[in-house]
This record gives structure tokens, C-alpha cells and sequence, in this order.
């Protein structure tokens, strides 16, 4: 499990050339092959800032993939996410974003986002 206790500042986004700035991410779904890989569960109990455009604090693709927020995740920039989860994946909303009140998953793909919080 990769989990984060610190401070995690993204970086920005490239939409053009579909390379995103992800404070955390978890799984790969190769377009080309269909095939997802590199599954597992990510944890934020620090603080992820997400200032820059179309930047993403959490994401988790793919069957087995699990992001779990305990922490902070601020939203301050232009289309930010907080949680991006894809592909049968499952996240789990445990604190509040500053900035947003839900989970976010792509359209049209099943993604599962719990949104029990407790403060």
C-alpha cells in the first residue's frame, strides 16, 4: 500500500499530450491492449494540494484498485479532482475536500465511490 502522512503539492497538467499532474495514483489501463496493471490501494492521511489546471489529488483504475482519503485534499485550480476513479476501481471518501463535496469518476466507465465522511 503506498500511503502518504506528508504534504504532496501536484504538479500541473498537459492536456494536450494527455499527461496529468496526480499527487497519487494507483493502476494502468493500456488503451491499445484493454489491459489494466499495476493494481493496488493508495492511502492519503496528509494533505494533497491541487493548484494547478486540470490536476487530479487521488486516482485508482481498474478492478482491485482501491484510494482511500483520510487527509486533506485542497482544490484550488480550474477542473481539478480530487478522487478520479475508473475502470471497477473503488474510493473511499473519509474527510471532505475543501473546495468539492463528492467523488469523481469518468463518465460511462463503473467506478464505485463511497461517500461516508466523518469529521
Amino acid at each position: 500500500m503506498g500511503r502518504n502522512h506528508g504534504t504532496i503539492t501536484v504538479g500541473p497538467s498537459n492536456v494536450t499530450n494527455k499527461e496529468y499532474g496526480i499527487g497519487m495514483a494507483t493502476g494502468y489501463y493500456d488503451e491499445a491492449t484493454k489491459v489494466e496493471s499495476n493494481i493496488g490501494t493508495i492511502e492519503n492521511i496528509g494533505t494533497i494540494n491541487v493548484s494547478d489546471d486540470n490536476s487530479v489529488g487521488m486516482y485508482a483504475v481498474g478492478t482491485g484498485s482501491k484510494a482511500i482519503n483520510r487527509g486533506t485534499i485542497n482544490l484550488s485550480g480550474n477542473n481539478t479532482t480530487g478522487m478520479y476513479i475508473d475502470r471497477h476501481a473503488i474510493g473511499e471518501k473519509l474527510r471532505n475536500y475543501s473546495n468539492n463535496t463528492d467523488c469523481e469518476w469518468k463518465r460511462n466507465q463503473r467506478g464505485s465511490c463511497n461517500k461516508w465522511w466523518s469529521n
